[in-house]
């Protein structure tokens, strides 16, 4: 007869990893977008985008160019209280004026685009994951 073992406790420890996980590789898939999307003079804005979690986060890269008034150094955005959030933008002060617009330009959405363009990808990202993750409940006995 076969014995049956309960095995809650690691696969709820693997589920959150997952989760987690998932959210951050989302997180970075919208990161990348923005960065692609986002319009480009001098490189800060793209260079600025970042995400972050909590306990993990991306480096802030550099501009594609030097120009005059070039920052210092780029801020990183803070990172949430949550276990399951990731916050992807940028700390540049002008970040907003390009994605929404102002009374004197037209809008330039990177970031909104991004978010849109994750939500597609969210059930497969979840997949490869838990596949990953699972590996080891997927596998049939001998």
């Amino acid at each position: 007869m076969s014995e049956l073992r309960w095995n809650g406790a690691d696969v709820k420890l693997k589920a959150k990893k997952l989760m987690t996980d998932s959210i951050y590789k989302l997180a970075l898939y919208v990161e990348s977008g923005a960065k692609h999307r986002c319009p480009i003079d001098y490189g800060y804005l793209a260079a600025s985008i970042n995400t972050q979690m909590r306990g993990k986060g991306t480096e802030l890269g550099a501009p594609v160019k030097a120009g005059k008034g070039a920052p210092d150094g780029f801020k990183k955005i803070q990172a949430p209280a949550s276990d399951m959030q990731a916050h992807v933008g940028s700390a540049v002060l002008y970040a907003p004026y390009i994605e929404f617009g102002t009374v004197r330009s037209n809008a330039q959405p990177f970031l909104r685009p991004a978010l849109d363009a994750a939500r597609g990808k969210t059930i497969s990202i979840v997949q490869d994951s838990a596949k990953y993750e699972f590996a080891d409940y997927l596998r049939r006995p001998e």
